[in-house]
């Protein structure tokens, strides 16, 4: 297991030299960089949203699901596969940035960090 910043390179390099290594995300990093992103101070270019109260959700929802393990149960010994815990954090952000009007949001945290590539 080797734990990334998000860094290319640096997962890259990790990938070449431990062929089958499991790269996995640093939350405080995750969480740096979504924050950064939500918060650009400059104009909105698309849709003007409410970025404290819309901000703090993302990392919310963000951050439940990334604490998440399938040999965790979610409750009374009930377990969810990986790709399980993938769905439901990407219908649960999706529903809040629809329901938001937060399409930019969504495009950006889909190509960032639910794109199942990562």
């Amino acid at each position: 297991m080797q734990l990334a910043n998000k860094d290319w390179s640096q997962i890259n390099a990790a990938k070449a030299v431990w062929n089958n290594c499991k790269v996995q995300l640093c939350l405080w990093h995750a969480k740096k960089l979504i924050k950064k992103r939500l918060s650009d101070n400059s104009k909105p270019k698309h849709n003007p949203y409410n970025s404290i109260e819309a901000n703090s959700k993302i990392i919310e929802l963000f951050t439940k699901y990334f604490h998440l393990h399938p040999l965790i149960p979610i409750k009374h010994g009930e377990f969810l596969s990986s790709k399980d815990i993938w769905k439901l954090s990407i219908k649960e952000m999706y529903d809040y940035c629809y329901n938001n009007n937060l399409k930019y949001v969504w495009s950006y945290m889909w190509c960032n960090w639910y794109k199942f590539n990562l």
